[in-house]
């Protein structure tokens, strides 16, 4: 990292608490959606969210160009702020409030903070990054904020007690506050890049010439589909079909997502020196399939053997995880934030196919 050690373990520090305002939530959105609307269309309001993202992040450098980044992370995170005191106004009234304001600001929150946001914060890290060690620091920054992931599901099935969902997002909105704040005295006097201006049309030929942005954005979309599924649906599986308690769920969660805090830094570090980014991406595919496969098998609420499955499953996840930005990062530079727009859409547009499919199904 260029400016710093401190600088440094502040934008760790930042990437965790960034993280932790929407992970402390995440497993829990789709059932405090379901006391609004039909199971059938939780997915529908997350592709919402995520084409609202889409149409966002295909326009957004526009905004960066003339705003610059730091005006860009203030007006998205007030956003956020906003959409999260709505959610929680909406679980304290859930019984009396029209359907339509959950969700409303449900689709607002979740297409600022766990999309556009993060491409903001993303531009600031891409700063950061030197062309040596580019494994090792993104291996640093997937842990912290995987760490935020690990712990969350900790703090909500203390939380939930009776599906109290309005405490969950009173937390997510301090720690937006927080992250205001961080964001406000620190990065103010940062001066931005110099930013290309290559909008859509632009960009997506340049991803077609760039064979090797394209295929890592593919094998990162694959991902973050598998991400939606076990977002959105898991939470609702293990409570409802196979009977787990919210405290046992939340319990579980944190128990499984620790390869994410395992793996990241120790494969980052191979990445740089060892073996490249495409065989552990390979290793990766393949330990995923493995243990995915089982969880549409499984109907026994036996806490170790879903944890041993899960666990698993999310080994391969953040392989694939660490070893997708690690390609990637090491390809572009921080002026390239139409790139890094592009391969952040991944993300959203994994959750419309997730959409699609349900459908068709």
């Amino acid at each position: 990292m260029r400016r710093g050690t401190t600088l440094g373990v502040l934008l760790l520090f930042i990437n965790f608490i960034y993280t932790l305002h929407y992970t402390v939530g995440a497993y829990i959105n789709s059932s405090f959606l379901e006391q609004f609307i039909s199971v059938e269309f939780i997915g529908l309001v997350f592709a919402v969210a995520a084409l609202l993202a889409i149409v966002t992040l295909a326009r957004i450098e526009r905004f960066l160009v003339r705003y610059g980044n730091f005006h860009l992370a203030l007006f998205v995170l007030a956003l956020d702020i906003a959409a999260l005191i709505g959610l929680t106004v909406s679980g304290i009234y859930s019984e009396s409030i029209p359907a339509l304001v959950p969700l409303f600001f449900f689709v607002a929150y979740y297409a600022t903070a766990v999309f556009i946001l993060r491409f903001s914060l993303d531009v600031y890290y891409e700063e950061e990054t030197t062309g040596q060690g580019v494994g090792k620091t993104r291996g640093k920054i997937l842990t912290a904020s995987n760490f935020a992931w690990l712990i969350s599901p900790l703090i909500f099935g203390q939380l939930l007690g009776q599906e109290e969902f309005w405490k969950i997002y009173t937390v997510a909105t301090l720690l937006a506050i927080v992250l205001l704040v961080l964001i406000i005295f620190h990065f103010r006097n940062i001066k931005d890049a110099s930013f290309k201006r290559v909008y859509l049309k632009g960009t997506l030929k340049e991803v077609w010439r760039k064979k090797d942005i394209f295929r890592v954005f593919t094998a990162n979309f694959l991902l973050h589909f598998f991400f939606s599924w076990m977002v959105i649906y898991l939470p609702i599986h293990l409570h409802s079909t196979i009977g787990f308690s919210w405290e046992a769920i939340g319990f579980m969660l944190a128990l499984t997502l620790l390869p994410y805090v395992i793996v990241d830094i120790p494969f980052g570090y191979i990445a740089d020196n060892f073996i490249g980014e495409k065989e552990l991406l390979q290793l990766g595919f393949l330990i995923i399939f493995t243990f995915t496969f089982p969880i549409a098998l499984v109907s026994e609420a036996s806490f170790w053997l879903w944890t041993l499955i899960l666990f698993g499953a999310r080994f391969g996840a953040a392989t694939l995880e660490v070893m997708t930005d690690v390609y990637f990062f090491k390809k572009i530079t921080e002026r390239d934030a139409n790139l890094i727009g592009f391969y952040r859409n991944s993300s959203p547009l994994s959750y419309i196919l997730d959409r699609s499919l349900e459908v068709s199904c």
